[in-house]
C-alpha cells in the first residue's frame, strides 16, 4: 500500500489548527507525539518510509479536549527517515519527519 495523501492542510491563514510535536528525534525504539485538541476527536497516525509506503499505523485511544501525549513504538520499523502524519477526524494534517536510528 502506498500512502499518497501528502497533504499539508493548514487553515487558509497559514496556521495549523492542531499542531503537534514529535520527540525524541532522532529516535531509537519509540517517539512521543504531543498534540492539543479543542474537543474530543478521532486521531489516527500513519508512519511512511521514503517511498511513501505505510510501514506502521494506528489510532490513539481516549483523546480528549486539551493536551494529549502518546508513545508510539518504532520496533516494527527499520533504521531510516520516516514521516509521521496525523489524521484528525478523517482530515490529514501537518506531517513531521523523524529519523529512526
Amino acid at each position: 500500500m502506498i500512502f499518497d495523501k501528502s497533504l499539508d492542510l493548514n487553515n487558509l491563514d497559514g496556521k495549523n489548527p492542531y499542531p503537534f510535536n514529535i520527540y525524541p528525534n532522532p529516535a531509537k525504539n519509540h517517539v512521543f507525539i504531543d498534540f492539543e485538541l479543542d474537543k474530543s476527536m478521532d486521531v489516527d497516525y500513519f508512519i511512511t518510509n521514503n517511498l511513501g509506503e505505510i510501514v506502521d499505523q494506528g489510532s490513539f485511544d481516549n483523546t480528549k479536549s486539551g493536551m494529549n501525549s502518546y508513545k508510539v513504538k518504532l520496533k516494527k520499523v527499520s533504521a531510516q527517515n520516516l514521516t509521521i502524519t496525523l489524521s484528525i477526524d478523517d482530515v490529514y494534517y501537518l506531517t513531521k519527519k523523524v529519523i529512526k536510528q
